[in-house]
């Protein structure tokens, strides 16, 4: 399976405009979550990111991940 073009970025880089950008071009968008708690990863989620990488691992049990 080829993978997809994708963007790391900081997550205070990540805004709503940025991934309807990304994504109408088949982009893929992850978010580098360090030092957020989970209501800060939540909201990347909700946003619609296609991933996130976090420091503390424990942290991903606290959010709900979209089913697509």
């Amino acid at each position: 399976r080829p993978s997809a073009p994708g963007m790391i970025l900081p997550a205070g880089d990540v805004s709503p405009r940025l991934l309807h950008a990304a994504h109408s071009r088949g982009i893929q968008v992850i978010a580098v979550a360090d030092g957020s708690d989970a209501p800060a990863i939540q909201a990347l989620l909700d946003a619609g990111v296609d991933g996130v990488t976090v420091s503390d691992a424990a942290l991903l049990s606290a959010v709900h991940w979209p089913i697509n």
